[in-house]
């Protein structure tokens, strides 16, 4: 049986035994038991990261659009950064209109440097110009001289290629 069809019997199993129907509230009982069973899918245990033994450890989101990458590389500065860590952002998506600018505010408000030497495109009609791996690799340079010990680079969907 696939992973999905199991999670599907498993939340209706659950959703419509007596845990559901004895709960003050259900569909946040609901809620509770889609998440216990994602948690169950995917390990069911929180693991931390591992880290370089020569810095900086290079964290890349990778993702569809609209998944929340650039969202998530600010708020996981702003966590390794509480934790003493000295994180650096590098704005790699430079395809969607405004994701470096919305990097960089993500920067300013974890506490975090961003390396973003493109600014990336500004509306849909805009053709990318810039070259996110150059940019990937000038950031982790730049991180390294910088004595970072994290960095994080968001990148963009991938494209289809123009040949």
């Amino acid at each position: 049986m696939s992973v999905v069809r199991e999670f599907i019997r498993r939340i209706k199993e659950r959703a419509l035994g007596e845990e559901v129907a004895q709960a003050l509230n259900p569909g946040q009982q609901v809620v509770k038991i889609v998440n216990e069973e994602l948690v169950g899918i995917l390990g069911g245990q929180t693991r931390e990261l591992a880290f370089a033994k020569q810095p900086p450890t290079v964290i890349m989101l990778a993702g569809l659009q609209g998944a929340g990458k650039t969202t998530l590389a600010g708020k996981l500065a702003h966590h390794l950064r509480s934790k003493g860590h000295t994180p650096m952002l590098v704005a790699c998506d430079l395809q969607r209109p405004n994701a470096v600018r919305q990097l960089q505010i993500g920067g300013e408000r974890a506490g975090v440097p961003v390396h973003a030497p493109h600014p990336g495109v500004s509306s849909e009609a805009e053709v990318p110009t810039g070259d996110p791996v150059a940019v990937a690799r000038e950031g982790v340079a730049a991180a390294r001289e910088k004595l970072h010990d994290v960095v994080i680079i968001d990148t963009a969907k991938p494209t289809r290629s123009r040949r």
